[in-house]
């Protein structure tokens, strides 16, 4: 017989090149996404965003509300919150974990989460109430 190079299936070319990761945290009120440290009020969550490439799958471990598997080979950024964080845990790190199972090569990207003691409620004469206050008291008489 001879050889009929159509009926043949193309050969896919599988993706070889190392895979790549960005996570990055941010203030959940405010979405100001940065590489970390961060610093958190105790009892509020931080977001996390994150993009890939080149990846067969992503996992996440540490301080994620969901962890395990997340979005991969994204362009535009992925989010999820952290969840409610607290102070004894603190210092909290997010990781994720990108892989190219055509190469077996694996890339990772982790961010850290300070956790601080709220300040305290001030009230002040006029009766406004304002969040996060500092006083400086001056020294001396």
């Amino acid at each position: 017989g001879t050889l009929d190079s159509a009926a043949s299936s193309p050969v896919t070319a599988l993706n070889c090149a190392n895979p790549t990761v960005n996570l990055r945290v941010g203030n959940a009120e405010y979405a100001l996404a940065s590489e970390g440290p961060i610093s958190i009020p105790s009892g509020s969550s931080a977001l996390l965003t994150w993009t890939s490439s080149n990846a067969t799958s992503c996992n996440a471990t540490g301080a994620w509300a969901t962890t395990g598997s997340k979005a991969l080979n994204n362009t535009t950024s992925s989010t999820q919150s952290t969840g409610t964080l607290v102070l004894s845990g603190s210092p909290y790190t997010s990781t994720l974990t990108c892989t190219n199972g055509n190469n077996g090569v694996s890339a990772s990207d982790s961010v850290i989460i300070n956790i601080i003691a709220p300040l305290p409620w001030i009230q002040t004469t006029g009766g406004d109430v304002h969040s996060n206050v500092e006083i400086n008291t001056p020294g001396g008489p």
